[in-house]
């Protein structure tokens, strides 16, 4: 019998190991979660195994070249780049939508990991 119950909103996950609810919770809902970042593209990862495996993506193929005057970034999709812009131009287009929070970050990782901090285990 599983013993061990996510206790996150609408996620009904249950483990018979408690180290097994841990991982769970700090891969899928990013509790307590340091994390890895990618320092090409900044996407986060909940395992350095993850990360190392992500990064051979940027080695095996990068063709798309930053815009931005002397950035030599390179990416493997126009999309990843124009992400990246942001960086340069200082948007913030990801805005916290929990009310009383004012909270806007640059990119994706970043602005899910602060969301994800407003939701609490009861």
């Amino acid at each position: 019998p599983d013993t061990y119950r996510c206790c996150w909103p609408g996620c009904d996950k249950s483990y018979a190991r408690k180290q097994f609810l841990i991982t769970h919770e700090q891969t899928v809902h990013r509790l307590g979660w340091a994390g890895y970042r990618c320092d090409e593209c900044g996407k986060e990862f909940g395992r350095k195994s993850d990360l190392k495996t992500h990064r051979q993506l940027h080695v095996l193929s990068a063709s798309v070249r930053c815009e931005w005057p002397d950035c030599d970034r390179e990416f493997k999709t126009r999309k990843y780049m124009l992400r990246h812009m942001n960086v340069h131009t200082m948007a913030r287009p990801y805005r916290c939508p929990y009310e009383g929070c004012d909270k806007v970050y640059g990119n994706h990782g970043s602005y899910y990991s602060h969301k994800m901090s407003h939701k609490k285990c009861n």
